[in-house]
């Protein structure tokens, strides 16, 4: 009977240091690095695929980088004339008016950066000339969302 009763006390020591464990990991625990192997056992643990496992990454980054009000500006800014911006995906003959050789080369830097490019597309102009008018088309665009798939594979 002793055996017992100092087994049960000695599971309710475990099961107590165990809910203590549980409490902390629900407080949230982070993590700054972790190695392949210890990847791969929690792969293996929570038993899902590496595409599943990125996206739950992804997800998380995404999510630590959002804040409140994250859209406000983007929302702000008024939606431009469907043809305001076309030539940037449309060349001369597309769009029936002729763009010039400056709108023609920054057009195909730009989609050559949308498709395959890396670093950063810079994008530069006086105030009110309409740089976010131009982001915000751009975002809305299913040309962009189309190039930005050939780069992604």
């Amino acid at each position: 009977m002793d055996a017992l009763v100092a087994s049960a006390q000695e599971d309710s020591t475990k099961l107590g240091q165990l809910q203590r464990h549980v409490e902390q990991l629900r407080q949230g625990v982070t993590v700054t690095s972790i190695s392949p192997g210890a990847k791969a056992q929690l792969r293996r643990l929570l038993d899902i695929s590496e595409e599943a496992f990125q996206a739950v990454v992804r997800e998380r980054l995404l999510k630590s980088l959002a804040f409140p009000g994250m859209y406000g500006r983007f929302e702000a800014v008024e939606t431009a004339h469907c043809k305001t911006f076309q030539w940037i995906f449309e060349g001369p003959s597309e769009t029936g008016r002729h763009g010039g050789e400056a709108r023609k080369s920054t057009r195909e830097s730009f989609v050559h950066w949308l498709s395959s490019g890396h670093g950063i597309f810079h994008v530069c102009g006086k105030l009110g000339s309409g740089k976010s008018t131009l982001m915000k088309f751009l975002c809305n665009h299913d040309h962009t969302k189309t190039e930005l798939e050939k780069w992604a594979g």
